[in-house]
């Protein structure tokens, strides 16, 4: 059996979400509209109870009802914490949405960036970089760093680990470096591996840009498929 609390206030909560009349709700629910109508008279203490609940809530925005009954309690307020949830819910408080803290650093990118306002015009004018997912036939998931050079479509090397972090980037760039020479610029999603300020700032000591295409836009990277389709080198024992 349901009380007639419960469905008044189910009643109540389809008028609110579905926007149907108070007579449809009623139907709904079974509830007569005299009983969906009464409001029974509030006790002296508990209207007194709740404009101190309300007047704590307002002065603190973010608080629940937990920290509120807290209060007063302090306050002198005999009351247990159930019946503060309850007209808490009555009164239809709720806490605001937390912030969402960023993580990592803001997208870099611009379309100005994309292969065809920045063309390469020679070897080792722009390089291009980007991770390529994959799993291993014992069902472990790898990543796969492929680099690129723009102008001759050739693959430089791939780094394969099961996991690679701004650190691993930049010593993989560091072997490239000694073997091929180093770019002018190297061209880049807005992964978090490849804004790093550790990865950006050892690029700039050898004198490299570090160049980003405007984000969700792998439409601008250059040789997408290029990247995607070098696969790692099977030394890599995995």
């Amino acid at each position: 059996m349901v009380s007639p609390a419960r469905r008044r206030a189910a009643a109540v909560y389809l008028v609110r979400r579905h926007g149907i009349s108070e007579r449809r709700a009623c139907a709904l629910v079974g509830q007569h509209r005299s009983t969906q109508r009464y409001r029974p008279l509030v006790p002296l203490e508990e209207a007194q109870l709740v404009r101190a609940m309300n007047a704590t809530a307002a002065r603190h925005p973010r608080w629940g009802y937990r920290a509120v009954w807290t209060v007063l309690r302090e306050e002198g307020w005999k009351v247990n914490r159930k019946r503060i949830e309850r007209l808490w819910r009555l009164e239809g408080h709720r806490l605001p949405p937390r912030r969402q803290k960023r993580s990592g650093k803001r997208a870099q990118g611009s379309g100005e960036n994309s292969s065809r306002n920045r063309p390469a015009l020679a070897v080792n004018h722009t390089w291009s970089y980007d991770f390529l997912s994959a799993t291993t036939r014992r069902s472990g998931p790898i990543r796969i760093l492929n680099v690129v050079d723009e102008f001759s479509r050739r693959s430089l090397g791939s780094c394969v680990s099961r996991s690679i972090g701004a650190a691993a980037v930049i010593r993989h760039l560091t072997k490239l470096f000694a073997t091929h020479g180093q770019p002018q610029a190297i061209s880049s999603d807005n992964g978090r591996e490849f804004i790093a300020t550790s990865v950006v700032s050892w690029l700039a000591t050898y004198g490299v840009q570090a160049v980003f295409i405007e984000k969700a836009s792998p439409q601008q990277k250059p040789l997408r498929g290029a990247l995607q389709r070098h696969h790692a080198p099977r030394s890599a024992g995995h």
